[in-house]
């Protein structure tokens, strides 16, 4: 068990500058409770994962050996994942301070609500 409170998945393809910016901002904006950062790259074929391994050696990165779209590529981490709640975000999102905390204190607060974005 990880505990972590948050599992962030975050699919990539030919997108290194954005999702670089990407997880920089979950890096300096992380939930309260503990953050989990997973990228799954779909492919990419242009150093997308190596910068992953490069400069967040932190983040969980499973290389696709083929690209398998956003839910395939989603599901590969919420499967294996024991989080209370995952968050699945495109590359080009940038985490704004407080903005974690505030979703997941909107679950906490109203567990009849399945999912928020």
């Amino acid at each position: 068990m990880s505990g972590a409170r948050l599992e962030v998945v975050i699919i990539s393809y030919r997108c290194e500058p954005l999702l670089r910016n990407c997880l920089r901002s979950i890096h300096d904006h992380p939930a309260g409770g503990g953050t989990m950062v997973h990228v799954v790259d779909n492919a990419s074929g242009d150093g997308t994962a190596a910068m992953v391994r490069r400069e967040f050696p932190e983040v969980g990165l499973i290389a696709a050996p083929r690209n398998i779209g956003f839910g395939a590529a989603s599901n590969v981490v919420i499967s294996g994942g024991d989080t209370p709640y995952v968050l699945c975000l495109n590359p080009d999102t940038r985490v704004t301070p407080g903005a974690l905390d505030r979703m997941l204190n909107l679950m906490d607060e109203h567990p009849e609500v399945g999912i928020s974005g």
